[in-house]
């Protein structure tokens, strides 16, 4: 009897495997057809997205916020500002501080984004209804990369 439920125990941690790589897969197909179709590569969005919770924000804080070395970001931001999916502004105390703030046009985008994973989030509520639960299991995942590999000390973060 142990066996047959340790056979079928590896079979849904199997199946359960597939379905996450499945899933990340989609939400990475679906971010980058949003990212596409507002003509934004996959960093650049990766970059808007980021700074929608902190906008505005000072190019320092983000740099420090984002971890994205100062010339990569800054090229990045200089691409978004032109596209007009970022404004640059200056900071009223002192003006050699540089703000940057998801635009009009960079909110567009980002509520496409939100709608479409809204609908993805009805999708899986409606399969596991007990949002507690899914929560334990999404707070669980994020800290797997906090953990050591198997047979390792290396981790993910």
């Amino acid at each position: 009897m142990d066996k047959n439920n340790s056979e079928e125990e590896k079979q849904l941690v199997s199946l359960t495997s597939k379905s996450l790589l499945q899933l990340s897969v989609l939400l990475s197909d679906l971010r980058e057809r949003v990212a596409e179709k507002a003509d934004l590569n996959d960093m650049d969005f990766r970059v808007l997205y980021l700074l929608k919770d902190s906008s505005p924000i000072s190019m320092t804080n983000f740099i420090a916020l984002t971890a994205i070395d100062r010339s990569n970001l800054g090229s990045i931001v200089a691409r978004l500002v032109k596209n007009k999916y970022v404004l640059r502004l200056r900071y009223e105390g002192d003006r050699r501080v540089v703000m940057i703030s998801v635009s009009t046009k960079g909110k567009q985008v980002l509520a496409q984004f939100e709608a479409i994973m809204d609908q993805v989030s009805y999708y899986i509520w409606e399969m596991s209804p007990d949002v507690p639960v899914f929560q334990t299991f999404l707070d669980q995942l994020t800290h797997l990369g906090e953990m050591p590999f198997p047979g390792s000390s290396t981790t993910l973060s």
